[in-house]
Parts: C-alpha cells; structure tokens; sequence
C-alpha cells in the first residue's frame, strides 16, 4: 500500500494511464478488508441458516420417534461388529479397513493427510505399523474430506490420550454412518410431513428404513450414509431458499453442495436441483427477463464460488493434488472400464425390481400427479425439487 501510494504520488515516474491504474489498485486494496469481511457475514449467515433449517427437519415427535428407536435395534448392535482387528475388518468388505487406514493416516505427519500410509505415495514417510497385520493399499481413493475429516475430530483427541487404533478408528467411522442414517430418516420424515402431510412422511421414512441398501450402508464404514444425509439437507436449504428469497439461504445451499461434493461428488447432481431453486428463488424486485437473466446469473455465479469453496475447506490436502490425482484417475476407470454396461433403462429396470411393481406404480403415479398439478397451476415447487433431485441422481448415475 505505501509503495502504491509513493508511486502515485511521485511525479514524472509514471504515464498519466498508469497512474490511473495504479489509484485504482489502491483503491481496489484499500476495499479488500470490507470485501473480506462482508464475505465473511455472507457465509457466517449461510451456514446458520442451512443449519438451522436443517435443525428444524431434525427435531422429534410422536411418529418419528418411533421410528428412530427400531432403526436403533436395528442397527447400532451392529457398529462394534469385527473392530478388534484389522484382519477382522478386512475379512467381509475391503472399503472397511482402508478408510480406517485413511483416517489413521490423518493423525500421523503432515497432520490431517488421508495419503500419509498410501503405496504409491512418493512423498510417503510412513509404513503401516504391526496392527495392520501386512495390508497395504497403494492409490485407494478416499472418496472425500468431509466424511474422515469428522471422524478425525472425534478420533484425534481419543488417540493423543492413548485409545489404540482398533477399535477405536473404526468403531467412530460406524457411528458416523449410524448418526447419519437417524438424521436421513427424520429429514424425509420431516419433508414428507410438510410438504404432503403426516402419513406421508411416516411412509417415507419406514420405506428409507426398510430399504435393504439403506441399511448395509447405515452398517458399514463408507460415506454413502452421510451423502444421502447432507444430499437432503440440501433439498431441504433448497426449498427454504425458495420460501425466503435471501442471499443468506442462497449461500446455504452453496454450501451443502460443497459439503455434499466433499462428501462423495455429490455436488454433480444436485446442480439441476439448485438451477431451478435459484431461479424460484430470484427476489421479487427481479422484473423482467433481462433483470432476471441478470440476477439469475450474479446469483448461480455466487452459489458456484460459494460450493467450490466449502468444497475445499471440508477437503483435507487437496492443494497438494494427491486427492484430484485419484478423482480423475478413479473417474477414468468408471467411465472407460466395463463393471457392467448399462443405460437409464437398466437403472429403471433395476429400480422396479429392488422396489416391486406395487411401490413402482405408486412411484410412477405420484410423478404423473405432480405433473398434472403443475399444469393446473396448483405447483407444490418442494415436490418439483424432489422429483428434479431423484430423475437427475439416476440419470447421473446412469452414466
């Protein structure tokens, strides 16, 4: 700044455009602390209110408690399961031990790196110790920050007060994908009570619950659980950002959707989802298609940063490009290798036998009638951001 300002203020060193340039510099600098702390406000703000609206989704009643306490039963028996060991935990589901390498990989140097035991890491310094009993894994994908990073929270103190790796590390990564199935059963339970009525949400939840899928991913250690978690919490940012036209709700959903890409790229396909909240979403002083336009585009521009960074605040190490190194090479084989050919068709196909003809045809007419709605101007825009959010994940994941 006083170098700036010397050179302004020196005559003869500078050409009359140049100075120019140079004041607005100045100028421009002397903004950055008010940009910094505006933009600061502008997130604070987001995250409390995706937090607190997500909150709302959370709280308990006479219906869903019930509901809560069978899913309990049901699945926390099953979170110490074969954690003694890492042999044990490697014996039934390979993806087990290597996030827990992952996250002890995190407490070791450089702090927080999920990389740190990875095989072909050339900067590696460590080697699995004696408790992994010989496994190793050389370019495991670890899917995203958000995930270990909270187990890291939680296993970090545990493991400075002496708490040895097994069971602890895994043992914490289980109760991440218990939580997050509770907190996904009360979210649908809450936006199908809402936005339809009681019974609808009870339905909801007790279909989610009995979901043979949904229950092997509440069970193991993988982030798929807390992805559908936060993938609804989003949706129901979204419907909020609709309601209340704010910059601060705008935000939220940016946010969730960085979380959301954190967790496992699920940013991707909620992008047809926020498309559309945005535009419901647009302030009513917007008058007009080229005021719109405008709004639309600062306002998709602001929730693009926004997501991009949240992304790579929840993401440990990705500077160091070791994490888009196995993104782009795990989306190679995805997308190159035959696991299976497939197309929309065989995901419909597959839907209708996972569900059966009876919750398919339900399924088929539920769209049919919100289309139906939406013509007759009677628009339930929450269902719409549902129905957008289900065809996109399948279409995505089609691909």
């Amino acid at each position: 700044m006083l170098y700036l300002s010397r050179l302004r203020t020196t005559p003869g060193i500078l050409s009359s455009k140049a100075r120019l340039t140079v004041g607005r510099l100045r100028i421009w600098a002397s903004r950055a602390p008010d940009v910094v702390r505006a933009g600061y406000a502008q997130g604070a703000g987001g995250l409390r209110a995706g937090l607190r609206e997500t909150g709302q989704h959370l709280r308990l009643d006479r219906w869903i408690v019930p509901i809560l306490l069978m899913a309990t039963v049901m699945l926390a028996p099953l979170v110490p399961r074969s954690t003694e060991s890492s042999l044990k935990l490697a014996a039934f589901i390979n993806d087990e031990p290597a996030l827990t390498m992952n996250l002890h990989a995190m407490t070791l140097t450089p702090i927080g790196d999920p990389y740190n035991l990875d095989g072909e890491k050339p900067r590696r310094k460590h080697v699995p110790g004696p408790e992994w009993n010989g496994i190793s894994y050389a370019g495991f994908n670890y899917y995203g920050g958000f995930y270990l990073g909270t187990g890291f929270l939680a296993y970090m103190p545990l493991k400075l007060l002496g708490a040895p790796i097994f069971p602890t590390a895994p043992v914490i990564l289980r109760i991440i994908s218990f939580l997050a199935a509770l907190g996904s059963l009360a979210l649908i339970y809450h936006f199908g009570r809402k936005h339809v009525g009681m019974g609808a949400g009870a339905a909801a939840a007790l279909l989610l619950l009995t979901d043979n899928q949904f229950l092997y991913y509440a069970s193991i250690i993988h982030p798929d659980m807390l992805q559908l978690f936060v993938g609804l919490a989003a949706l129901v940012i979204a419907c909020l950002h609709v309601r209340d036209r704010t910059l601060a709700t705008l935000v939220a959903i940016g946010i969730a959707m960085g979380v959301s890409q954190s967790t496992k790229v699920g940013a991707f396909w909620f992008i047809p989802t926020a498309c559309l909240a945005v535009w419901w979403g647009l302030p009513e002083t917007a008058i007009g298609w080229r005021r719109k336009t405008h709004d639309y585009i600062e306002h998709m521009f602001l929730l693009g940063m926004v997501a991009i960074a949240a992304w790579i605040i929840t993401t440990p190490y990705i500077i160091f490009g070791d994490y888009i190194a196995m993104m782009t090479s795990t989306w190679t084989v995805v997308t190159t290798a035959h696991f299976g050919v497939g197309k929309l068709s065989d995901w419909l196909v597959s839907f209708q036998q996972q569900f059966g003809w009876p919750l398919t045809l339900l399924l088929t007419g539920g769209t049919f009638w919100a289309a139906a709605k939406a013509m007759m101007g009677r628009l339930s825009k929450p269902l719409v951001l549902a129905l957008v959010l289900a065809i996109s994940q399948m279409t995505w994941f089609s691909f």
